[in-house]
């Protein structure tokens, strides 16, 4: 599923993309800078790019944000209607993308999967025993 995404379909998809990752690379490379210069840059975690976009975008996203690896450490994500056994794909997935640690920083589950058995705990738990480092529930209410 996740896996078997053809990355020779994604040139425009990236084409598209690509100014807005060569900005937000420079913007993390100048406030790396500026951190550095006031000593901090040990002290703060750079976390990014906090994508919301389809899997075959967060692909294009990690790759390209491997080029900060340096300043960036931790890769955020969110992910949104998954259900518990997608989870593990899903991580095996974005680990395929980026070498930083992962962050789902907002997920929520599957509507068909909201029931007693595939509950938000189960995909918190999930989402730790695939080593993912922050895993954040959305709840929208109204």
């Amino acid at each position: 599923m996740f896996l078997d995404v053809d990355k020779s379909t994604l040139t425009t998809d990236y084409q598209r993309q690509k100014p807005k990752m060569d900005y937000w690379i420079e913007m993390l490379r100048k406030t790396h800078e500026q951190l550095k210069t006031f000593g901090l840059a040990e002290k703060i975690e750079m976390w990014g790019p906090e994508t919301s976009c389809a899997d075959t975008t967060k692909i294009i996203w990690a790759e390209e944000f491997e080029k900060v690896r340096d300043i960036i450490d931790v890769h955020t994500v969110h992910r949104y209607n998954l259900s518990y056994d997608e989870v593990e794909m899903f991580c095996d997935f974005m680990k395929e993308a980026t070498s930083s640690p992962l962050a789902i920083t907002e997920f929520a589950v599957s509507p068909e999967w909201r029931n007693w058995r595939r509950n938000n705990i189960e995909m918190i738990i999930e989402y730790a025993r695939q080593g993912v480092v922050y895993a954040v529930h959305w709840l929208q209410a109204g």
